[in-house]
């Protein structure tokens, strides 16, 4: 039995009744609020100073535990593109514990990381519309959206509801996490959520 193509061919599948979904609302006028992932050209998305793959991090129905980290310090920047303009209703980062458990991830170069220099994000910032901007740039710009990240909802996959009108007929999200729980030298997480809505263009 081939796993990796069945759970390939379930995701078609579940996007596939997504994009009917809100084929079906726009035909009726409505709007309908679901994950914006089947909506973000991956082609023209990436990441800075990042280890890992994107693609797994941004999806709700992969189950891979892989987890995004930080290669030289603290600070990432995660560069989302989407196909159709969007707006963004609620955001989220989900971050597990991995102490003591790294056998039960998917690890990029896992024997050169030590784990005790991980830490669950804190700060994170959201700026729209920003597709260029880098670290030395970034600073510089005022987010259209803050958060100060707990524990507890990292690892309980909180969402968090964003200003509606900052976040509407997008093209570009850049998310900036600035800071870690612990002050460690890299920080690490394990998805990103972003429900909302796709608007025709």
């Amino acid at each position: 039995m081939n796993i990796n193509n069945e759970a390939s061919n379930t995701r078609a599948m579940q996007l596939h009744t997504l994009n009917k979904l809100v084929s079906e609302k726009k035909n009726a006028n409505e709007m309908v609020e679901i994950s914006l992932e089947s909506n973000i050209n991956m082609s023209e998305s990436f990441m800075l100073n990042c280890k890992g793959e994107l693609d797994k991090a941004i999806s709700i129905f992969e189950e891979s535990r892989e987890i995004i980290y930080s290669d030289v310090d603290e600070q990432m920047i995660i560069k989302i593109s989407f196909i159709e303009p969007v707006s963004i209703t609620k955001f989220g980062i989900q971050a597990l514990e991995i102490q003591n458990e790294t056998e039960k991830y998917e690890i990029k170069d896992q024997p050169e990381l030590d784990v005790a220099e991980l830490s669950k994000p804190r700060l994170a910032k959201l700026y729209v519309n920003s597709p260029l901007a880098d670290f030395g740039e970034i600073e510089d710009l005022t987010p259209s959206f803050t958060k100060v990240f707990t524990n507890q909802e990292l690892q309980e996959f909180s969402i968090f509801t964003l200003p509606g009108s900052k976040f509407h007929r997008l093209k570009h999200l850049t998310i900036f996490i600035e800071e870690n729980q612990d002050c460690k030298e890299k920080t690490y997480f394990n998805k990103i959520k972003l429900l909302g809505y796709i608007i025709p263009s």
